[in-house]
């Protein structure tokens, strides 16, 4: 089997396995069986998981270098994708009393040493990491790291996915197509034209009962007919050669980044599915006279269904079309007091007494100020670049006595994004 037969297969496993995964965790949102719930759990963190891993870093090793080189990631958006890496392989390296596999710990070394390659830009330095980060999240998962590495793989999958999208050939071939509309755009309504001189002379032939003129307007139908043939024949070649750009396209997008796409849709079901759950138990909660059923369904919801919602929310936005974002029209205006909600909410946060925040908790909330510290954007802008942060911080904040703040303004921005 040669590397490209070898490629194909590795997609169709992971192709196997996300959809494995996607049932699994649909199974996990609807099942109320503690015990249920814990072997799924166990299945997707220990079998599933690992899995994905070890075929997406395969994946990337086989990955032709053209296409790698036609992934277009600019140096701003690769800097904090590369002190999250580093901030991931600082949590494996400081668990205490652990000792790790040696091919862990050669993974370790071989991705700080891509890291510190001075010689290289940012991008350069995300792309020849890639590889590495997913079997060091395989491992990662048997670890107690809080599933940093792969929390951050999730986002520069995210990323690259995206970015493949925007490739330089892809951005050609698009141009390319645009001019090829214009110029059919330009016979067709050469041909509407020589169409409505047509219609004219045909009227001047049914009512003119000169000889002469009857002769002129018939050559000029003929004419006409002629010159609509032409334009037609012209229209089917733009249009053949469009048809054939779009397949240039498709193929240059690649199969497994229409896993994107897959997972959007997935993520989609999930939170239909939650919201739905959450509205039984409200709609119970309501209803029910026993304190005792109370207390269950308000833990439930606290600890089980509203952290789930969060972290699907958070996937959600991140995988939100980028085409679709930038058609969400927020005034600066509707979005100025809402980034003062967030920095109110964050510093709730952080000024709890004698807390020790998880590690991935401290990185959020360092990247939400980041993106609101951004002088080079507007309000909506850096509204919109916060939104997959923040339902990530609603889901550590339910475990915390924070009075659910950053939960209430994240109610808010939900309801101003489907207005």
């Amino acid at each position: 089997m040669n590397n490209n037969q070898r490629f194909n297969a590795v997609v169709k496993h992971l192709k196997t396995l996300n959809e494995k995964l996607d049932r699994f965790e649909r199974r996990l949102i609807i099942t109320d069986s503690e015990e249920k719930k814990f072997e799924l759990e166990t299945t997707i963190k220990e079998e599933i998981l690992p899995r994905i891993c070890r075929y997406e870093a395969e994946y990337w090793e086989l990955y032709p270098q053209k296409y790698m080189e036609a992934i277009i990631i600019s140096d701003d958006e690769a800097q904090p994708k590369l002190l999250q890496i580093e901030q991931a392989v600082e949590s494996i390296e400081h668990i205490p009393n652990t000792e790790y596999p040696d091919e862990l710990l050669l993974l370790l070394q071989d991705i700080r040493a891509k890291l510190n390659d001075l010689d290289k830009p940012a991008a350069a330095q995300l792309k020849v990491a890639v590889p590495l980060i997913p079997p060091i999240v395989s491992y990662e998962l048997e670890m107690d790291t809080e599933g940093v590495m792969y929390k951050t793989w999730k986002g520069i999958s995210n990323l690259l996915k995206r970015s493949e999208m925007s490739s330089e050939k892809i951005r050609i071939l698009e141009d390319k197509k645009r001019q090829l509309e214009k110029i059919k755009d330009d016979w067709e309504k050469s041909k509407n034209n020589w169409e409505e001189r047509k219609v004219g002379y045909e009227k001047d032939f049914t009512i003119t009962n000169n000889v002469f003129r009857k002769f002129e307007a018939h050559k000029e139908i003929k004419i006409c007919e002629a010159e609509i043939k032409k334009c037609e024949k012209e229209i089917l070649v733009f249009q053949k050669q469009i048809e054939d750009i779009d397949r240039q396209i498709d193929e240059e997008k690649g199969t497994i980044y229409r896993f994107i796409n897959q997972r959007f849709n997935v993520v989609v079901k999930h939170l239909k599915t939650l919201n739905e759950k959450l509205y039984r138990f409200e709609k119970a909660l309501n209803i029910s006279s026993s304190e005792e059923k109370k207390f269950e369904l308000e833990t439930t919801i606290k600890q089980e269904i509203l952290p789930r919602i969060c972290r699907y929310e958070a996937e959600y936005w991140a995988l939100y079309p980028q085409k679709d974002m930038e058609a969400i029209i927020i005034s600066d205006h509707e979005a100025q007091p809402k980034l003062l909600q967030i920095e109110q909410a964050v510093e709730s946060i952080e000024y709890i007494p004698n807390t020790e925040y998880p590690h991935k908790l401290l990185l959020l909330l360092q990247d939400i100020r980041a993106k609101l510290d951004d002088l080079d954007k507007s309000a909506a802008a850096k509204l919109k670049a916060a939104l997959p942060l923040i339902p990530a911080i609603v889901s550590y904040e339910l475990e915390m006595d924070t009075e659910g703040v950053m939960y209430k303004t994240w109610k808010g921005i939900s309801n101003l994004l489907r207005r």
